[in-house]
């Protein structure tokens, strides 16, 4: 078992309630990648932020399987998700869900996490700044994806309502 650090960020749009994630996560000299759209309809960019961390999380165990652990270091912009997940944030019903989902996953995986706020949008200022751009630059790229998506479907219920 290694130790693993991971790095999360999250872009979200209010108009239509919908998110992005991404992760980049180092273990023993390799790199895992990984990003893409939430399924959920999400109230606030916390949420999104939670998504991310879980679905980073997720994806270090589908990528490395046993090798990870015990510890994990996870990086993230957003200091609520942090305080939410070690509770120094209090409980939030909507919150309260993808707390105890992360929680949870991390028991049943046998680790331990250590979260640590990195300041967003420093460019490449630092190692870990620049990993958090890359993965905010992650975001964006999927955050494209899904509005030209949504776009797309709004065009078909217009043009499927037109009068001929």
């Amino acid at each position: 078992m290694a130790l693993v650090t991971m790095f999360t960020d999250a872009s979200f749009t209010r108009k239509h309630n919908r998110g992005t994630w991404a992760a980049w996560a180092k273990m023993n000299g390799e790199t895992m990648r990984r990003s893409g759209i939430l399924k959920a309809t999400l109230t606030r960019p916390e949420l999104a932020e939670l998504c991310a961390i879980a679905n980073g999380l997720v994806a270090l165990r589908l990528c490395w399987a046993e090798a990870v652990g015990p510890r994990v270091i996870i990086q993230t912009d957003c200091k609520g998700a942090i305080d939410r997940i070690t509770g120094m944030a209090k409980s939030s019903t909507d919150t309260d869900k993808i707390v105890l989902y992360i929680r949870n996953y991390v028991k049943a995986q046998g680790w331990s996490l250590d979260l640590r706020h990195v300041k967003g949008h420093k460019g490449m200022a630092t190692p870990r700044n620049a990993v958090n751009t890359f993965c905010d630059e992650e975001c964006r790229r999927q955050m494209g994806i899904l509005l030209r998506s949504l776009r797309s479907t709004l065009e078909l219920v217009v043009d499927n309502n037109k009068v001929a």
